[in-house]
C-alpha cells in the first residue's frame, strides 16, 4: 500500500525482492503471495487502538475479493523495554 512508503523503519529491510507501492485504495499493507497479505502495526498504535487490528482483519476478509489463506501482523515493539538485555525474562 501506498501508506507504507513512508515506513521507512520497515521497507528498509526488505531485501531481495522487487518492493512496489500501489496508488489503489488497499486494505492490506503488503501482498506476499496471491493467497497471503500482512497488516503492519506498532506497540504504541495497539496501546492507543487495540481494536485496530481486529477491525483491520475483518476488512482485509470481507473487502479484498480474495480468500488470502494466510494473514501475517508484522508487529514491532517500540519504547524502552522493561528488561535490560531486551531479551523475554531477562
Amino acid at each position: 500500500s501506498s501508506v507504507q512508503r513512508g515506513n521507512t523503519q520497515l521497507v528498509s529491510k526488505i531485501r531481495n525482492v522487487k518492493v512496489e507501492f500501489s496508488t489503489k485504495r488497499l486494505t492490506y499493507d503488503f501482498l506476499l503471495g496471491e493467497r497471503t497479505c500482512a497488516l503492519f502495526l506498532t506497540s504504541r498504535f495497539h496501546a492507543l487502538q487495540p481494536q485496530y487490528i481486529v477491525k483491520r482483519m475483518r476488512t482485509v476478509v470481507h473487502t479484498t475479493g480474495t480468500r488470502f489463506a494466510t494473514r501475517i501482523v508484522l508487529f514491532v515493539a517500540e519504547g524502552r523495554s522493561r528488561y535490560r538485555d531486551g531479551g523475554v525474562g531477562g
